[in-house]
């Protein structure tokens, strides 16, 4: 189950016992098979087969079901699609691609539980306490890029910053 997989790459990183990264802002050591698992996917549910960086054309053949629009009508940076109920007890999933990067890669999911409540309390409870000052989640990956993790409302948002990406320069 992916979220057992998730609790227990999270539990280890720091997404059981992570302490607030202090004011230097350094990401707890990870070793190298967590970092492999981790890496691979940050979702708090089983999205199968996707991950942060995934080329969209290879998203798009994993979910030949879900329509797909072109660029994001407000911004011309994402390619943005909703996929309704993609998992058990998630209300939707809202995906966003670079649009200007080659390969579009995915560096966004934000997941609603509408009524859901107990799945996004779940889905918190399995990312353990946060490990970033801020009180969301951080995570260093094998890419080149950094993983947060951060809740609102019914929604659980994991973001890349990922270069070409609109997060590139925040974190």
């Amino acid at each position: 189950m992916r979220r057992y997989i998730i609790a227990t790459s999270l539990s280890v990183i720091a997404l059981g016992a992570l302490s607030a990264c202090a004011s230097t802002q350094t990401l707890p050591p990870v070793d190298d098979a967590t970092a492999a698992r981790v890496a691979e996917s940050h979702f708090p549910e089983p999205f199968a087969n996707a991950y942060l960086g995934m080329p969209l054309a290879k998203w798009r053949a994993s979910r030949a079901d879900v329509a797909m629009p072109g660029a994001d009508g407000a911004f011309d940076f994402r390619i943005s699609v909703t996929e309704k109920a993609p998992a058990p007890n998630v209300a939707e999933a809202t995906w966003y691609f670079a649009a200007k990067v080659e390969g579009q890669p995915l560096y966004e999911v934000i997941v609603d539980y509408g009524d859901h409540a107990d799945a996004l309390k779940r889905a918190v409870d399995a990312l353990g306490p946060p490990n970033a000052p801020d009180g969301e989640w951080r995570y260093a990956t094998s890419g080149d890029h950094t993983v947060k993790v951060w809740t609102f409302g019914t929604k659980i948002v994991v973001a890349a910053n990922m270069k070409g990406s609109e997060w590139e320069s925040e974190w």
